[in-house]
């Protein structure tokens, strides 16, 4: 009796497995890039919430700049009110030759004491009348005249002193108002300047947004793309696995017609001559020969042929052997190179794309999520600092400019 050899179907499912192995890792190593790719994109998330962070202290920055701006010129009004003020007081003071507010009190209490003196002396002089009195009519005559010069020249001062006091009054609003103006100016060239700087990287990222967009788009394609070949491997891969349980019931089945018929040869030898007891030991050692092989080794079919074409009279079941014989040879050349084959070509292909599109894949989903959220929060701050900030600074100062303008008229 002749032992059955080492079974096919361990040898093709080995193969079968390595390739199913091989295929899992080659899955393990995507999910690994992955993985790799998500760390990627939680450090670019850190690094733009640092942006952010930094956009808003200089937006901070810049409005306790402003206020601080407010701050000074409300002392420059202060200040210059009270040079004002102290300018008046000292022209007073001068033009009353006095140097203290006392000694203008007592100076006004002196002429209000020699206008009440010259007063009785012309009351008591209308007594006695002008032709009583020549001498007081004269006198009379020149203290009006005095009076009248007095009042003249009081006039005159006060006409100068008031111009005077225009002339100090309009410089001095002037160099404040040029003052002013010039800061004014300043200020508004810097706010235009960072307001321009912000618009412009406003732009730049919108425009990086609209090409992140469409790259993710493209990808959101790639991946749907990828989810199909995927569904058509599962199916194929599932198809074959199916194909490969058939393929190993048939080949259950041929193997035990196999070695039912050596058991025939070896009773048909032992009944017979010497010359069947040949072909069927030359028989035997072909069948035994086929039972281990694989898709790599061909059993010699020329001599099996000429084997069964000269025992064809002497051995009554050659043309059953020789039925059973391309069955199992079919199985083995035709079976699983062939469909085996498309899976290759599936798997090379998911390789080249996944490989084609790792580049974009890096360089793009690191971007996606966090770049849409900080250009909405970037957004949303500008349109914040136009309308709430922006907005009521620029009208304050374009009504302080009109204000100015109006003043230096």
């Amino acid at each position: 009796m002749i032992e059955v050899p080492v079974d096919v179907n361990d040898v093709i499912n080995q193969g079968q497995q390595n390739e199913l192995f091989q295929l899992q890792y080659k899955i393990q190593q995507y999910t690994e890039a992955i993985q790799n790719y998500e760390n990627v994109i939680k450090k670019m998330e850190e690094t733009h919430k640092a942006q952010i962070n930094e956009l808003k202290t200089n937006l901070n920055h810049m409005e306790a700049k402003y206020y601080e701006k407010e701050a000074e010129n409300n002392m420059l009004h202060g200040a210059l009110k009270e040079k004002e003020n102290w300018n008046t007081s000292k022209e007073i003071l001068d033009l009353l030759g006095c140097s203290t507010m006392d000694q203008v009190v007592s100076k006004i209490t002196e002429l209000q004491n020699e206008n009440r003196s010259l007063l009785v002396t012309i009351e008591s002089n209308k007594v006695f009348g002008s032709s009583e009195c020549p001498k007081c009519a004269l006198y009379q005559q020149e203290i009006e005249s005095i009076m009248q010069n007095h009042r003249s020249e009081m006039q005159e001062m006060q006409k100068g002193y008031e111009a005077q006091l225009t002339s100090i009054k309009t410089a001095s609003k002037q160099d404040t108002m040029i003052t002013d103006f010039s800061k004014l100016n300043q200020e508004i060239s810097q706010l235009n300047s960072e307001n321009s700087k912000l618009k412009t990287k406003i732009a730049t990222l919108e425009e990086a947004n609209s090409q992140i967009s469409h790259e993710n788009m493209l990808l959101k394609q790639d991946k749907a793309q990828l989810e199909i070949n995927n569904r058509e491997f599962n199916s194929r891969l599932e198809e074959l696995n199916n194909q490969l349980e058939a393929t190993r019931k048939k080949d259950d089945s041929i193997k035990e017609t196999f070695t039912n018929l050596i058991k025939k040869l070896n009773y048909y030898r032992a009944q017979n001559g010497t010359s069947s007891t040949a072909i069927c030991e030359k028989l035997s050692n072909i069948f035994e020969e086929l039972l281990i092989t694989d898709s790599s080794k061909e059993p010699n079919l020329d001599e099996l042929i000429g084997v069964l074409s000269t025992a064809k009279q002497e051995v009554p079941f050659v043309p059953e052997l020789a039925g059973h014989f391309r069955t199992r040879a079919e199985l083995l050349y035709n079976s699983y190179e062939s469909k085996l084959g498309d899976i290759y070509n599936r798997i090379g292909g998911i390789e080249d794309k996944l490989q084609n599109m790792n580049p974009k894949f890096e360089a793009l989903v690191s971007q996606i999520t966090e770049m849409n959220e900080i250009n909405e929060e970037l957004q949303e701050r500008v349109r914040d600092f136009e309308e709430n900030d922006m907005a009521p600074k620029v009208a304050f100062y374009q009504k302080q400019l009109a204000e100015l303008k109006s003043r230096m008229k």
